[in-house]
This record gives structure tokens, sequence and C-alpha cells, in this order.
């Protein structure tokens, strides 16, 4: 039986928000047309960086996984 994923705490809200959220905001103008999408999703559904793997966010948006994973690399993630 797979575990209920559970939503990232408040202080972790905040730092996900500091860290990933408002820099995307303020970027996001700069940011290319596939990179909006993607940018897009996570400012409308923040949790999913922390719920969902690449490949979930790459099917929902209508990306590659790649183009997921060089995006996170962009914004400072590992792996």
């Amino acid at each position: 039986m797979r575990a209920k994923a559970v939503p990232p705490v408040s202080g972790q809200r905040e730092l996900l928000q500091a860290k990933v959220l408002q820099p995307l905001r303020e970027t996001y103008d700069a940011l290319t047309k596939t990179e909006k999408k993607i940018a897009s999703y996570f400012l409308s559904r923040p949790d999913c960086l922390v719920l969902e793997t690449a490949a979930t966010i790459a099917g929902n948006v209508g990306v590659s996984p790649m183009t997921v994973g060089r995006f996170l690399r962009k914004l400072g993630f590992d792996g």
C-alpha cells in the first residue's frame, strides 16, 4: 500500500515561496515559451515541486521530462 503524499509544512512553504516561486514570478517575462508553461504550472500548483516527479509534471504540462529536468536545474535544483 502506498503512503499518502503529505504537502509541505509551513516553514517549507515559506522556503519554497522565497527560493523558487518569487524568483519565478520576477523573471517570468524573460522565460522562453516552454519555460513559461512549466513556470505557470509551478506557480498554480506549488506543492507539485515537492510531490510530483519530473515525468508527471512533464505529462501534465505537455513537455518532455528532459525539458522539466533542464528547467529545474536552471532553477538550481540537482538531478
